[in-house]
């Protein structure tokens, strides 16, 4: 989540700065469809795989990075 918040702080999204942070129970792509005009889930995976390119996986919390081995293994196991 500390990583979306600031790739969202870097992006054109930075108007919903606000909303996310007081609604922690609700999905933050939800939060930011309803906030941002042209919204789309891809642009946000896009700006995240940006943020992650120029920041690396240092620059992850531990549990974001904990998540993402946990996604990778899931999607090992149903490929």
């Amino acid at each position: 989540m500390d990583a979306t918040r600031q790739c969202r702080s870097s992006s054109a999204w930075n108007s919903a700065a606000g909303p996310g942070d007081r609604q922690q129970k609700r999905h933050i792509a939800d939060i930011f469809k309803a906030e941002i005009p042209g919204f789309s889930k891809w642009k946000l995976a896009k700006a995240f795989l940006q943020w992650l390119t120029d920041h690396g996986w240092s620059d992850l919390t531990a549990d974001e990075q904990t998540a993402w081995q946990m996604f990778a293994a899931v999607n090992r196991g149903l490929a």
